[in-house]
């Protein structure tokens, strides 16, 4: 896994209290999936990394990166918490945070 994927895969374990292993799971518990689709959507959109790239980093099908951007619109306009995590995982993207 690229130093970004690990990066924000921790920003986001250490931001939700969730482990590495719960995100990259099989869950689909909605804060665990919600979590998995915001470092989806990070790693996509900032890095461009390709859908293929991420789900192996994640131990997904592609079309969980596919279904993650497209939800991520509406997610991120109606729920809070999604906000606030999508937002931290970008300033950590960007520097402007510390893992």
């Amino acid at each position: 896994m690229i130093k970004q994927k690990r990066e924000i895969l921790k920003a986001a374990s250490e931001f939700t209290g969730l482990s590495d292993k719960m995100i990259t799971g099989r869950s689909r518990q909605s804060d665990i999936l919600m979590t998995r689709d915001a470092v989806c959507v990070v790693l996509k959109k900032v890095y461009g990394l390709t859908d293929a790239s991420i789900a192996t980093s994640i131990g997904r099908d592609r079309s969980t990166v596919s279904y993650a951007a497209r939800r991520h619109a509406k997610r991120y306009n109606k729920v809070m918490a999604y906000r606030q995590l999508f937002n931290h995982l970008l300033a950590v993207s960007e520097g402007e945070v510390k893992a």
